[in-house]
């Protein structure tokens, strides 16, 4: 992917967050966290990460897990997210 996340920073600034208030709040760091909004790490963001992100703002699973689908048709359309079924 290594596409910035920028649905992630919209809602972070929206929120009025800094990228420290967004670590805190997902239980990472900082550094770790800008890594994630930058798209150069959890390339397939997890579930667990996906969730917290989706509680934080009020957002279904669901909303979160079409932003990241949508990061990924825009490369090449070779890869797609990994779904998880119930």
């Amino acid at each position: 992917m290594d596409a910035p996340r920028d649905y992630l920073k919209q809602l972070r600034t929206e929120a009025g967050m800094s990228m420290q208030d967004m670590g805190n709040a997902l239980g990472i760091s900082k550094q770790y966290y800008s890594l994630i909004e930058a798209g150069s790490s959890q390339k397939n963001m997890d579930l667990t990460l996906v969730r917290k992100i989706a509680a934080l703002f009020d957002k279904p699973m669901t909303w979160v897990a079409d932003q990241e689908q949508a990061l990924w048709q825009q490369g090449d359309g070779s890869q797609q997210v990994p779904t998880q079924t119930p």
